[in-house]
């Protein structure tokens, strides 16, 4: 789904980690997809930024071989929207790749972007995260918590009511510690689901 805000005013930020960038003059367009309710256990969005490259009064470049820090993977972009006040978007997104470099004859950048699910999502070793004795009941939100700090992403702040495990289950493969943070939820007919402040 290509989403056109021309429409609309539309502030976009781009956060190093120090400081946002403000690149609302820049924006094209922002095209997003979604593979919700599947057995990954997560709704999460994942597109395209669009940019023009070469826009007057923005400070930095945006050729991300002389200005790494800013379009780095895992930076935060901020999207808003206009409507008598700015709403963001209710899902956080980050640069999940370098976008391609702009030259002369192609002046319009496109930064994949995502979620904190699929930036984190990578191969990691078989364990057991919640260290449970087997027999002792364990809530899947504890199952699911472990496995997020894991991989490095915060815990939830919802409940998942009236779904104990006798026991925490290991991962066997060496698939992503947020894979199977997905999959904990989704064999309790839940969806994980990241919002624009980061939590889950």
């Amino acid at each position: 789904m290509t989403v056109d805000l021309r429409a609309i005013p539309v502030q976009c930020l781009i956060n190093d980690g120090t400081d946002d960038l403000d690149v609302s003059a820049a924006f094209l367009s922002l095209s997003l997809e979604s593979a919700a309710w599947d057995e990954t256990g997560w709704f999460s969005l994942r597109g395209t930024l669009r940019l023009a490259a070469y826009v007057e009064g923005i400070p930095e470049l945006f050729d991300c071989r002389r200005n790494p820090g800013r379009w780095s993977p895992g930076n935060e972009v901020s999207l808003s929207l206009w409507f008598g006040s700015w709403v963001p978007l209710p899902t956080r997104l980050r640069i999940l790749r370098y976008p391609n470099i702009p030259y002369p004859g192609n002046r319009i950048i496109d930064v994949p972007v995502g979620s904190d699910s699929d930036l984190l999502n990578y191969r990691a070793p078989e364990g057991d995260p919640g260290g449970v004795t087997y027999g002792t009941p364990t809530s899947a939100a504890a199952v699911i918590n472990a496995a997020l700090a894991q991989a490095g992403a915060p815990a939830l702040v919802d409940t998942i009511a009236g779904f104990d495990l006798p026991f925490s289950p290991e991962k066997q493969t060496a698939g992503s510690w947020i894979g199977y943070a997905g999959s904990v939820a989704y064999v309790g007919r839940r969806v994980l689901w990241q919002q624009a402040d980061g939590d889950i």
